[in-house]
């Protein structure tokens, strides 16, 4: 049969094409793969990273914790202003968040000084408020 392709016919034509080429199945190169996959997971990781610092500061207790140490004001002297609030280090010991408690070490620094806010919170209930002592901290001597 004449222009009636048949299905031996696909399979030979297929089976040619990649041994004409071998590889060629790859639709992009190893080196190409890697570096896009790299790329992708380092940008997932910054936005993740970028979110969950975003969650924390959002948070009652740090900024009760903010509000603490802008109106105390033997710490506005000890770091001067402007007052510049930082990143945490998630990976720091200090930091710590549960259902019922809540513990940070926020840097901060001013003009003259920096130093860590430790925040220290807890929940007498797993639907109740945040009470809030504080516990400011920098390089100078000062409680």
């Amino acid at each position: 049969m004449k222009g009636q392709l048949s299905f031996d016919d696909f399979q030979e034509s297929c089976a040619m094409r990649w041994q004409k080429s071998p590889g060629s199945r790859m639709p992009m190169p190893l080196s190409r793969l890697i570096l896009f996959s790299g790329v992708m997971a380092g940008g997932s990781w910054a936005l993740i990273y970028y979110l969950i610092q975003k969650t924390f500061s959002r948070a009652s207790y740090y900024q009760l914790g903010l509000e603490q140490l802008h109106s105390h004001p033997e710490a506005l002297e000890a770091l001067g202003c402007p007052l510049s609030v930082h990143f945490l280090q998630l990976t720091d010991k200090h930091n710590f968040v549960d259902i019922a408690d809540a513990q940070l070490k926020i840097p901060v620094s001013g003009s003259k000084s920096e130093g860590h806010l430790y925040v220290s919170s807890y929940r007498s209930g797993p639907f109740k408020s945040l009470p809030l002592p504080v516990y400011p901290g920098t390089s100078e001597t000062w409680h």
